[in-house]
């Protein structure tokens, strides 16, 4: 299994909906939605010269018609990610960190859920999560 779906995994596993990368037209609030860069940035990681170092920086978005649902959700996608260990083949996982948030809660004008009429409120934050190639 990927990191990537290690990820969803661990975020699904919070009972809230979470969407990969595209959001439905009319999505059921609350949700996340996980935004994955496709591939890592690779380094070199030892003298060797060899690209065995990987970083992922993937951003988690939660949306909810309050601010307190945007809370509650980012809370739940931190808890869910933080400091988590995911291993993919091939690979030694070091802990997913937090990288801050990148926006804070605010009100989206430009959407309007059609049940409340209401416009939704987000908040967008960074995780990182690095590995290297396994030497076995």
């Amino acid at each position: 299994m990927s990191h990537f779906d290690q990820v969803v995994a661990l975020l699904k596993g919070t009972g809230f909906t979470v969407h990969a990368g595209r959001v439905p037209d009319f999505p059921q609030f609350p949700y996340a939605v996980l935004w994955w860069p496709g591939a890592p940035r690779r380094s070199v990681y030892n003298l060797r010269g060899d690209s065995g170092h990987a970083e992922t920086v993937f951003q988690i978005t939660s949306v909810g018609l309050t601010l307190q649902s945007v809370q509650i959700v980012a809370q739940a996608m931190q808890n869910a990610v933080l400091d988590a260990v995911v291993e993919a083949d091939g690979w030694v996982s070091h802990r997913i960190k937090h990288a801050g948030t990148v926006v804070p809660i605010q009100e989206d004008r430009d959407v309007i859920d059609e049940a409340t009429k209401r416009h939704p409120f987000y908040t967008v934050d960074t995780y990182r999560l690095s590995a290297e190639v396994d030497p076995d």
